[in-house]
């Protein structure tokens, strides 16, 4: 029984030990977060006109924009057009390699914006940022800004 404890200890060690090490070289606890369109009004993407048909790519952050690798961790999303759910989907390279997609109902009057955690790989410096939505309706738009930390 010993053994086992033991052996059980040393495991969840391990992974305690890993966590903090990957915390302190990826400084996600501390590092800056930057936003994405600043100082101007976000990016507005439209949906295609079919209902959960998605619209045309629209650019969030042009190519050459962000000059080191990076990790998008929020966007922030304002000005949707109408009482609809949305879907959408953010790619980012020369290929639109897809990299992240979100979901978000609007169901009544909507006076502020909304700021929604995003998840994926770490991007190439210099990467264009690309976004499209579908909704429920088909003729909606939002408008969109991203957050992001520098990756070291």
């Amino acid at each position: 029984m010993i053994d086992l404890i033991g052996t059980l200890r040393n495991i969840l060690l391990e992974a305690v030990v890993a966590r903090v090490a990957a915390v302190l070289v990826h400084e996600d606890l501390h590092a800056c977060q930057f936003i994405y369109p600043i100082l101007t009004t976000p990016v507005v993407i439209a949906a295609n006109g079919a209902a959960w048909t998605y619209g045309a790519l629209t650019q969030i952050v042009p190519i050459n924009t962000i000059a080191s690798d990076f990790t998008i961790h929020e966007i922030t999303i304002s000005a949707m057009s109408a009482n609809a759910s949305f879907v959408g989907q953010i790619t980012y390279g020369a290929d639109d390699d897809e990299w992240s997609n979100f979901a978000v109902t609007r169901g009544g009057v909507q006076s502020q914006s909304l700021v929604m955690p995003v998840q994926g790989c770490v991007i190439p410096a210099n990467s264009v940022i690309k976004a499209q939505i579908a909704d429920s309706i088909g003729t909606s738009t939002l408008a969109l800004k991203i957050a992001y930390h520098l990756e070291p």
